[in-house]
């Protein structure tokens, strides 16, 4: 229990930091040199839910696939999802033009 929790931090503070880390779109041209081509640059973040904040497990998959559709909506594409007890990261990217 106490590894997972460890692995599930680690998780969570890497994606912080990559999320520190990304810039927006307006940024990246100006700052970002050219891509090779045939390459592609994404943006990305991270979302956690916990499950206590959602009261059951019906309540919390309901939460989860309304942000999961909006954030669909929005340009994001899933690219991972973990969980370990009560605690569960979503990463996702979009297309950077």
């Amino acid at each position: 229990m106490t590894r997972s929790l460890a692995l599930l931090f680690s998780f969570l503070l890497g994606g912080a930091l990559a999320t520190l880390c990304v810039r927006g779109p307006a940024h990246a041209a100006a700052q970002l040199p050219a891509s090779a081509p045939g390459s592609h640059r994404w943006e990305q973040f991270c979302s956690y839910r916990t499950q206590s904040g959602a009261g059951s497990p019906q309540a919390m998959l309901k939460q989860t696939n309304d942000d999961l559709m909006n954030y669909g909506k929005q340009g994001w594409e899933l690219v991972t999802g973990a969980g370990s007890g009560s605690v569960f990261v979503y990463c996702f990217r979009r297309s950077v033009e």
